[in-house]
C-alpha cells in the first residue's frame, strides 16, 4: 500500500508538470518565461485533488541544496476575477526576496489568472523559505496540500 501511495504522488507530479507545460505552449509566455516553466522542479506541493481557497497553514519550501529559482508559481483557481498580485519568499533569518509581480496564466477550465507565476531568477542558499502571496484568500490549497498554498519552484541547483 506504502509503495502505490508513493506511485500516486510520482504520477500526480507527472500529470501536473504535463498539464502546466501544455498551458504554458497553448498560452503566451515569452521564450524565456517558457524557458523557466520547463526548468527543473525543486519543489512542489500541488496535486490533482479537488481545492478550496485560503491556506490555514503556512507554505514553507525546502530547497535541499543552493540554488537558482528562475519561477514561481502560485495557484488561484477560485479567483474571483482577482488580478495577479506579488509572491515573496521568507528565509529562515528573516531575509525577505521579493515581492515580484506575478503574471497571470489561465489554468483548468479557462479559469483566467488562475496560475500567478513570477520570475525572480535569484540563487538562494539550502533551506526552508515562507511563501507569501499578496492574496491568500484566493490561494488554492486542499487536504492533500496540508492545507498550505499551492506552490511550484522551478530553476536548478548549484
Amino acid at each position: 500500500m506504502l509503495k502505490n501511495k508513493s506511485y500516486n504522488r510520482k504520477m500526480k507530479k507527472i500529470f501536473l508538470t504535463l498539464i502546466i507545460v501544455l498551458m504554458v505552449f497553448a498560452f503566451g509566455c515569452s521564450d524565456k518565461e517558457k524557458a523557466a516553466l520547463e526548468s527543473e522542479m525543486l519543489w512542489t506541493n500541488g496535486n490533482i485533488g479537488a481545492v478550496q481557497n485560503g491556506p490555514s497553514n503556512p507554505t514553507v519550501i525546502t530547497l535541499e541544496q543552493d540554488a537558482k529559482v528562475v519561477a514561481v508559481m502560485n495557484y488561484h483557481y477560485f479567483n474571483d476575477g482577482v488580478k495577479p498580485g506579488t509572491i515573496s519568499l521568507i528565509g529562515a533569518d528573516g531575509s525577505e526576496y521579493g515581492p515580484w509581480q506575478s503574471k497571470g496564466r489561465i489554468g483548468q477550465g479557462n479559469v483566467e489568472n488562475a496560475y500567478w507565476d513570477t520570475f525572480p531568477n535569484i540563487e538562494l542558499k539550502a533551506g526552508e523559505y515562507q511563501v507569501v502571496d499578496s492574496d491568500p484568500g484566493t490561494w488554492s490549497q486542499n487536504d492533500e496540500s496540508g492545507n498550505t498554498g499551492f506552490t511550484e519552484v522551478r530553476g536548478s541547483y548549484l
